[in-house]
């Protein structure tokens, strides 16, 4: 077990590309002074000031899909310039240009001025207002509408699906004669717009008998009569029409931007491709937003296009980090793979040599020697490229061959493993210089091979139809079967060490039966399946320590802290099919997947594939005035001969809290004083800590020599923290503040204080009563003597607290913790003492204390952090 009990703590993933945002934009506006606002899926809401050269989120208050964006002004009115946008289930507000939102649950899908009323739209109905919005009447609506147009005369026109309405005074006139065509009732009319008071377009898509025609239709007495202008054959969608003028024109057709000069007789497309939404300036500046984050601006009316923002459908499907600076991602459906120097601020991108194929498995042995795998999506064809200059040139080792190449993996510089669908494995000796095809020793043949990794130069893994293992450098596999009841594919990997393993599986072959977990902790003899926490396919898994891991697929990203008993989902900026995790050190990891790069730099655990030192243990947990046996191992992961100075174990090599080294006295004893590691060898030495130690976090510094510039190993700390699977809370006479600090069995009120006299109450704004305590809740209860009670459970050393504005109770966690280190998101909301009963009410005590409750004011709701340093 490692020695860091540090919490998986509530992380945030962050877009890394596309940049700002990857998210799907759907409607864009211009404002005056340069100033542009788009908004999107997930509430996304993006504003640049300077005409779209930057772009900026703007916090909108909802994670809901915001579908459209309004300008609202008029002079006679005295309503000055307000933006409006709308969801499904509310509607936002603006007065500000756009640099702040105000949040509305009330259901609007549309609104415009027309003339001096204001019409909204909501579901069924037709609300207007002619003195500002200080009164209201309402219009019943034959059937559900979602879009409002005035036109130059002032006349409100209304489109849904099936029907377009206008109004004329307060009479609703359904158009359904006035347009030419028997399928009319089938169309999805989408957008309408007039050059004046004659001449107008309305576009529309036909899905009457799943043709998906788009069409356009003009009008040259008003809308009184629509005449079909032109069908776009499996257009499948038109929308967004504008023009500048009688001749010069854009809508949207199928995701693509397109232009008239003629007054629609012919369309060109244009530079700007999925395209959802786009805004006129005037006749030379026109933006477009669109899916994945796209936006594409002209400054000369459509000559030349600007990509603002790098968005384009991307099937990243590999990731590999040789540091926390330099990484690769691969794209599964083009021989193109995107490398960063920096972190992931920005990208660059490499073409590789095999045209027709996608990026599987990426592997660096240091930051200029690297492989790529490539395979046909739907082929039979795959190659190896390699590169010596860190992806500046790729060169192909092995031509396009007939077998689908997964994934690959590399011992040394020297020696690696590609596995492919053909079942069997393809090695090299030099480099990938030359690759063999040499069966004697392999897996039988079972499938497609779908991932590799070693733990070191001798041990390794194979993921496919079944498990393969092997203990001697690739020279012979054994296989071992992980689920009997199901024909499952192993998908993803992730050693912890020896003796502990973890993997996903799908069903590709009967897509009902739902994915799998499989874990090992006696090196992969016996395996134990588990149900994930979703149906969708499994792709990847990555385990810090045998508890504490994160699995990727189809549905997301969800991590465990239990070995899999609970899973908790991750908050991402979208909801997207990711593919692969990579974890760069214990504080930073990567997700890639459909049109999506998500960083996380707060994961804040052990490093779980640990190219530094590791501190292992003899025990989960720790309880004080207990010696602890702790054990430093050093991973080589350089491709060179490495010398570790262990000189002095006391001086140099083990401090506890940071600040003084233990003596001999003290129990601490050097094992070993220097050892000469081979590239992949690990190392080890051990100590006893005999100290008596309070309950909290204790820092551990391990020196592994001097590191090397660029090299994959260096110094490294970690912590182990002492705290007891036991808790006694002392108990006063009459109320007390008490809360739970441990997760146990049963958190019922009289199963955890049995001599209670009361029952327990919390404060939300007002006293509740309650029969179970909750985990970050404070509670009052009262006993009628002093007593004391055994608490045993799981320790929790970290724990987020939601806070509403004004008074809360809140709990505690199974160490003490300073009141000064509490942290808060949004922070600065804590506006009081963390006031307790430890000195008769004055919150005179430094430390919330395990078992206690205590009253905090915020000015705001947010979240009350506690966790250990």
């Amino acid at each position: 077990m490692t020695c860091s009990f540090l919490s998986l703590l509530t992380a945030q993933w962050e877009w890394q590309y596309y940049s700002p945002t990857g998210n799907n934009l759907n409607d864009v506006v211009y404002l005056p002074s340069g100033i542009i606002v788009t908004v999107g899926e997930r509430g996304m809401i993006l504003r640049s000031t300077d005409d779209g050269s930057t772009w900026a989120i703007v916090p909108s208050g909802t994670t809901a899909n915001i579908n459209r964006v309004r300008v609202l002004q008029d002079s006679v009115l005295d309503i000055a310039m307000q933006l409006v946008a709308f969801t499904d289930s509310n509607t936002l507000s603006s007065t500000d240009s756009g640099a702040s939102w105000q949040l509305s649950q009330v259901v609007l899908l549309d609104e415009v001025i027309s003339g001096h009323k204001i019409f909204v739209l909501v579901y069924n109905e037709l609300l207007y207002s002619d003195d500002g919005g200080m009164t209201w009447s309402s219009l019943p609506l034959p059937a559900k509408y979602n879009k409002l147009y005035a036109d130059p005369m002032n006349q409100l026109w209304i489109l849904g699906r099936g029907s377009v309405l206008r109004l004329n005074g307060l009479f609703l006139e359904e158009m359904k004669d006035s347009i030419s065509n028997d399928h009319s009732p089938y169309f999805a009319y989408t957008s309408i717009y007039f050059t004046d008071s004659l001449n107008g377009w309305l576009t529309a898509s036909d899905n009457f008998l799943n043709s998906y025609d788009a069409l356009l239709f003009k009008t040259s007495n008003g809308g009184t009569h629509w005449q079909l202008k032109k069908t776009f054959w499996y257009g499948f969608s038109i929308n967004n029409i504008n023009f500048l003028d009688s001749l010069n024109g854009w809508m949207i057709l199928g995701g693509g931007l397109v232009q008239t000069t003629d007054g629609g007789n012919t369309w060109l497309s244009s530079q700007a491709t999925n395209v959802t939404s786009f805004a006129l300036k005037d006749s030379l500046h026109l933006i477009t937003v669109g899916n994945v984050g796209t936006i594409f601006q002209t400054n000369n009316g459509g000559i030349a296009w600007i990509r603002r923002n790098g968005g384009e459908p991307q099937s990243f499907g590999n990731v590999f980090f040789v540091n926390r600076w330099i990484g690769y991602i691969g794209d599964n459906s083009s021989p193109q793979i995107f490398k960063t120097t920096d972190g992931g601020f920005s990208f660059s991108k490499q073409q590789l040599p095999d045209s027709g194929m996608g990026v599987q498995g990426i592997f660096f042995i240091d930051s200029l020697r690297g492989w790529v795998t490539l395979m046909e999506e739907y082929g039979q064809w795959g190659s190896i490229a390699a590169t010596t200059d860190g992806g500046l040139n790729w060169n192909n080792q092995t031509g396009r061959v007939r077998f689908r190449i997964h994934d690959i993996w590399f011992t040394d510089s020297l020696h690696g493993f590609a596995i492919t669908g053909g079942g069997s494995i393809r090695t090299t000796s030099d480099g990938g210089t030359t690759w063999s095809f040499d069966t004697s020793g392999e897996p039988e043949y079972a499938g497609e091979y779908q991932c590799i990794q070693f733990l070191n130069r001798h041990i390794g893994w194979i993921g496919g139809p079944y498990i393969y293992k092997t203990t001697n450098g690739g020279m012979t596999w054994c296989k071992k079967e992980v689920d009997k009841t199901s024909d499952v594919t192993i998908t993803g990997l992730s050693i912890v060490d020896s003796l502990n393993l973890w993997a996903v599986s799908s069903n590709r072959k009967l897509p009902y039966i739902p994915p799998k977990l499989h874990y090992t902790t006696d090196g992969g003899e016996r395996w134990c399946s588990l149900n994930p926490p979703t149906n969708g396919w499994l792709y990847d898994v990555w385990f810090a320590t045998p508890e504490r891991g994160y699995i990727a697929g189809e549905n997301g990203i969800y991590k465990t802290i239990d070995a899999g008993k609970t899973w908790m989902k991750e908050k991402t900026p979208v909801e997207r099919s990711m593919k692969r995790l990579f974890f760069t050190n214990r504080h930073e990891a990567w997700a890639v997947g459909r049109n999506a790069i998500f960083r996380n730099s707060n994961i804040n655990i052990m490093d779980g594939y640990s190219k530094f030192v590791e501190v292992v243990a003899d025990k989960p947990a720790y309880r004080a005035n207990e010696p602890v046996v702790v054990t430093v191992r050093y991973r080589n992961y350089s491709d060179s001969t490495v010398t570790l100075n262990f000189t002095s174990t006391c001086q140099h090599n083990f401090c506890i809290g940071g600040q003084q080294c233990l003596s001999d006295s003290q129990g601490c004893r050097d094992m070993l004083t220097e050892v000469t590691l081979q590239p992949r060898e690990i190392a080890s030495y051990t100590d006893t800590i005999s100290n008596t130690y309070s309950l909290g976090i204790h820092r551990i510094v391990g020196w592994v020599g001097d590191p090397m510039p660029g090299a994959l190993y260096g110094i490294d700390t970690t912590s182990f923290t002492v705290y007891s699977d036991s808790m006694t809370i002392y108990l006063s006479p009459d109320w007390n503040l008490v809360s739970l600090p441990m997760l146990v069995a049963d958190n019922k009120v009289r199963s955890l204080f049995p001599r209670a006299v009361s029952t327990a109450f919390t404060y939300s704004k007002k006293y509740q009563r309650s029969d179970s305590l909750q985990v970050g809740r404070g509670y009052w209860l009262k006993f009628g003597n002093e007593d004391s009670i055994v608490l045993n459970g799981v320790p929790i050393l970290a724990e987020t607290i939601s806070v509403i504005q004004g008074w809360n109770m809140i709990g505690s966690i199974s160490v003490p913790i300073e009141k000064s280190s509490v942290e808060s998101l949004p922070g600065g909301i804590i506006s009081s003492p963390f006031i307790g009963l430890d000195c008769g009410y004055s919150g005179c005590d430094a430390y919330i204390r395990p078992g206690k409750s205590y009253w905090v004011k915020v000015t705001e709701n947010g979240k009350i952090i506690l966790r250990t340093k």
